[in-house]
Formats: C-alpha cells, structure tokens, sequence
C-alpha cells in the first residue's frame, strides 16, 4: 500500500511534470494543435478552405478531418502566436484530466496520481487532441443527465465536434431521455448549420475526401477492429464488415441495457465501447474515453487503474506489431468487462432510480 501511495503520489506529479518540460523544450507536443486545430481556424478566419491540403502535408499528417464546428471554435485561438496556444493548450489538456475526475466526484487523490501515468493520458496532452475534451465533455454530460436541456445541448454539441461520440445520442434514445435527446437533436442541426454555414456548405465534399482519404492510407497503423482483422491477412472491406458486425451487436446491447434494465450505468459502459469499437481509426488517446464509467463504478483506486499504464509497453510505431495490437486490445476488453461487472451490480441492486419516461 505505501508503495501504491509513492506511486500514485510524488512518482506520478515528478513523471508528468518532467514529461510535460521535456515535451515543450524538445518542441513536440502540441501536434495536432498546430497542424490541424490552429491551422484550419486560422483558413475560417481568412476564408480559406479548412480541409485544403497538398501530398506532402497529407504525408506528414498535417490534415484537418474533423466537422466544421470544431474549425469554426478553433478560429479565436488562431488569434493568438501559434507558440503560445501550444503552452496553452498544453497545459489546458493536463488540466481537462482532474477536472472530469472532479466533476464525477472522484475524491481518492491515488485515482488522480495513476491516470496521469495512463500513456491515452500522455498522448492526448502530447497531441492535444479533441480526445481529452471529449472526455471532460462525456463527464459533464453524466453530471447533468436528468437535466434534459442542458444534457441534450451538451451532447449535440460533442457530437458535432467529434462524430466519434455518435452512441451518446443512442444512449440518450436507450435510457428514455426523449426530451434530452431532442433537445441533441435541435442542438445539433443549429450548429452544424451555422458552422457550415460559416465554413462553406460547398466544403461538406471536401470534409468527407479528406476523412476518407486519411482513413483508406492510415487504417493499418492504429488499432481499430479493421487493423487488428487485417493482420489475418485479409483487406480493408473485411475488416469494415467486422467493425459494422460488432458495432450492431453492441448497439443493440446498448438499447436492451438502457431499455430493459433502465440502468445509466451499464449502458453507457456500452456507450464508450460502441464509441471505440465504431472508429475505424482508433489511436491510444481515444481510450481516454474509459475514465468517464471507470471513475463513475470504481471511484477509489483499485487495479483497473493500472492498466492503462501497461500500455506503455505497447508504444506503436508506423505500423503496429501484432503483439502490440494485443495488448492494447486485451486492455481495453479487460477494463470494460471490469466497469460492466460493476455496472450490473450497481443494476441488480437496484441502486439506481429508473429515468423517467419524460426525460
């Protein structure tokens, strides 16, 4: 226990802090920030295209594949020095973590210690990408769930900015939340209509080549469900056809969940892994996504925690070995069925109020 205490303690604040100066010394960090956020929010700014990109910036990844609205919120930080929305970003990015922890009420200060060590941690501040705000987004959203307008809101505007958080409308449908999940659709028709309306609704074409174009060259070198069933030698189209076979199962697990059993809990363990099951591009940021039901069911340290940071083992080059993709996989799969398991207790004890049919 004392080692546990040292570990998630004065080991964990030492680790991200020399982490996080190595990164801004050597110039690293930030990436999709640079390359991708502050560059197309400052072509919204001069009226450019967003999603314009040549072959050689497509080969260094220096591509914008993400819906209007989130060029259109990045365009008043391409006010600022590129240099300082890095720190800034940065800094916003480590915070976004005990920030979700704190709005889901995580009071063990060890929890806090062990996911700064997580290496989805690392790479999300690293690359300061959407997948830490998505993740605070999806705490928020939990916090205000039986607050129909807020939570619709919420979570229109999550799934305008990343459409890897497409099951939250499905959970929204699945726990009853009728007036929620109007209210996400209401948001989100109003939102993508003024940002594509401020970007160009001739660019939807050139937002969905772009998406394509980066998924068909760069499927291989994740670990998605297209990447781990082409390592038995087979192409893009059958590991598509899994990825559509497995996202059904769990879909309709997810409406069963939230339909039958009205348990909040379960299903949005169900909700997060159809999340990360649906990606055909699925990088180790994205798992951040776990935190959200993992400190909901297991609030205090315990070893599911640690598993995220075994995935620094796993550290993926240009194209994952197949024992890399493994161990990732065999992570991801042991964290969920540890957060189900505690959700179906949580069920069948009846210690979560059925939602009202009115949302």
């Amino acid at each position: 226990m004392a080692l546990v205490n040292v570990i998630a303690g004065p080991f964990a604040v030492m680790a991200l802090g020399l982490l996080v100066a190595w990164a801004l010394r050597s110039r690293v960090t930030a990436f999709d920030f640079q390359h991708a956020y502050w560059q197309s929010g400052h072509r919204v700014l001069v009226g450019a295209s967003p999603y314009a990109w040549s072959v050689a910036q497509f080969h260094l990844r220096f591509v914008f594949v993400y819906p209007a609205l989130s060029a259109v919120m990045f365009a008043p930080l391409s006010l600022l020095p590129r240099s300082f929305g890095v720190v800034l970003f940065t800094f916003v990015s480590v915070a976004l973590l005990p920030a979700a922890l704190w709005v889901l009420r995580v009071r063990d200060w060890r929890v806090y210690g062990m996911a700064t060590l997580w290496e989805p941690f690392f790479y999300g501040w690293l690359t300061a990408n959407q997948s830490l705000y998505l993740m605070f987004g999806l705490a928020c959203v939990w916090r205000v769930r039986d607050r129909p307008r807020l939570a619709g809101l919420l979570a229109g505007a999550l799934m305008s900015l990343e459409p890897l958080l497409w099951p939250l409308g499905l959970w929204l449908l699945a726990t009853r939340r009728w007036r929620a999940s109007l209210y996400a659709l209401a948001s989100g028709l109003v939102l993508n209509l003024v940002a594509w309306g401020i970007v160009g609704f001739g660019q939807i074409g050139a937002y969905l080549h772009a998406s394509a174009t980066l998924t068909g060259d760069a499927w291989r070198t994740g670990f998605g469900i297209p990447a781990l069933v082409g390592r038995l030698g087979v192409g893009w189209h059958v590991g598509l056809a899994a990825l559509v076979l497995v996202s059904t199962a769990l879909a309709v697990a997810l409406i069963r969940s939230g339909w039958r059993r009205r348990s909040d809990h379960h299903a949005l363990v169900l909700t997060v892994a159809l999340a990360l099951v649906s990606s055909p591009l699925l990088w180790s940021h994205y798992v951040m996504l776990l935190l959200v039901p993992l400190a909901l069911l297991r609030p205090r340290l315990d070893w599911p925690w640690a598993v995220p940071v075994v995935f620094w083992a796993s550290q993926l080059p240009t194209v994952p070995q197949d024992w890399q993709l493994v161990v990732d996989w065999v992570g991801i799969v042991v964290m969920l069925v540890a957060v189900a398991r505690a959700g179906r207790r949580i069920s069948s004890r009846g210690l979560m109020p059925a939602v009202a049919a009115s949302g």
